[in-house]
């Protein structure tokens, strides 16, 4: 646990201060729980990472027991293959298998959530309605993981809606300013 809040401190929280108060984003406003993932991704893979070399020291350092130590004195190791290790040593094989799968899932979980972001990033340029249409699909695909809500959402981020709006209050507009005829 006293690993997890170290990791945290040092990364998370660096990256938050860095997002609010250099870029001005607020939590709750800019930082949202669908943006979380996106915003202060440099800092959840370094906690991650910091979290599991620190608890790989940790286990490095316990104490072996007195009779490893005896039983460590009688057995030749010379003979055995690299992956194999003494009592009391650190599994070196073990550990650079754990990393790497603490690797290719964060790995694997960027793609997912650069994937999941696609529809919004698409539409950047919409409307604003549009725009909130399709983040609620994505956080309703990304939740319920149902694709075809991401479907809907990739569509509805494509398709550009005509803007009918401004010309009808543009019209209405000149008809009101129209000078009146004297007779």
């Amino acid at each position: 646990m006293l690993e997890l809040i170290i990791g945290a401190f040092f990364t998370i929280m660096p990256d938050y201060l860095y997002r609010r108060y250099f870029q001005k984003k607020r939590l709750g406003q800019e930082i949202t729980l669908s943006s979380i993932w996106y915003e202060l991704r440099w800092g959840l893979v370094a906690w991650s990472i910091l979290t599991i070399v620190l608890l790989f020291l940790r286990a490095r350092d316990e104490p072996s027991a007195p009779e490893i130590a005896t039983i460590r004195a009688k057995v030749p190791i010379e003979g055995l293959p690299f992956f194999v290790t003494g009592p009391g040593e650190a599994d070196l094989l073990m550990t650079l298998v754990a990393i790497a799968m603490v690797c290719i899932v964060i790995g694997l979980g960027a793609l997912y959530f650069w994937i999941q972001a696609w529809p919004d990033r698409l539409a950047v340029g919409a409307s604003k309605v549009q725009l909130q249409m399709v983040g609620i699909l994505g956080l309703i695909s990304l939740l319920t993981l149902n694709n075809a809500f991401w479907i809907a959402g990739l569509m509805l981020a494509t398709i550009r809606f005509p803007d009918i709006v401004t010309p009808l209050k543009n019209i209405a507009d000149a008809l009101t300013t129209t000078p009146e005829k004297k007779d």
